[in-house]
């Protein structure tokens, strides 16, 4: 199986977030996922031109796509009212540029952190059990930046409403979809089935710089 984890790099020229946020991905994100046991997978940054020499320079195991021309600014439909509070990227397959057809693509934040070295071998596993199409949705813990303090997520994802961790497995490419073709708490609906993976896997980083990520007054310490 050909597995990709899908970042999203695509900032403007000059956005104010950009820097901090490139620190932050090569500092702790991009370790967690060079450390995993299972090295036989590619990590896939949708990015921008003005952008992608930076973001190929922090590694050589990093391969950048990005979107044609009328992508850009496309809003799906029945997401206008969240669109004008939070950035929405939603994009059909077709309009992807420079990224094959993966067998199993697995959505991560750039600022978010994999937690267990064993990550990427979890995802393979379940897939190689499953008859056809196949969503995976992992459980989260919330890391707080500011106080290097990680917490449980109240937030209980269900197969219906599906974590922001996430990876879709695509035997048959006939009808192939990209990871981010809609909102990680519908993309259970594309797939034939879907199963929930248990908490300790992975873990929402909170933090200033975040558009909607923030911490539940819910949420209890915890020691990993």
């Amino acid at each position: 199986m050909k597995h990709a984890v899908i970042i999203r790099f695509h900032y403007p020229k000059d956005h104010q977030k950009f820097e901090w946020r490139l620190a932050y991905f090569q500092a702790i994100v991009l370790p967690s996922l060079l450390r995993q046991n299972n090295k036989n997978f590619d990590i896939c940054v949708w990015c921008n031109e003005w952008h992608r020499e930076r973001i190929q320079n922090l590694s050589p195991r990093i391969k950048t796509f990005d979107v044609k021309p009328e992508a850009l600014g496309y809003i799906k439909p029945g997401y206008e009212e969240k669109a004008k509070r939070f950035h929405v990227d939603f994009v059909e397959w077709e309009k992807v540029v420079g990224l094959e057809k993966y067998d199993i693509q697995t959505a991560v934040d750039s600022d978010d952190i994999i937690l267990r070295k064993d990550f990427i071998d979890r995802i393979e596993q379940e897939c190689k059990t499953a008859k056809g199409s196949l969503h995976l949705s992992f459980q989260p813990y919330m890391f707080h930046v500011p106080t290097l303090t990680t917490y449980t997520c109240p937030v209980p994802y269900k197969m219906s409403y599906g974590s922001p961790f996430y990876s879709i497995y695509q035997p048959n490419k006939e009808k192939f979809i990209f990871a981010y073709h809609d909102s990680h708490l519908k993309m259970s609906k594309y797939m034939k089935k879907s199963r929930i993976i248990e908490v300790g896997y992975c873990t929402f980083s909170v933090h200033s710089k975040n558009e909607s990520t923030y911490l539940y007054r819910a949420a209890k310490k915890i020691m990993l």
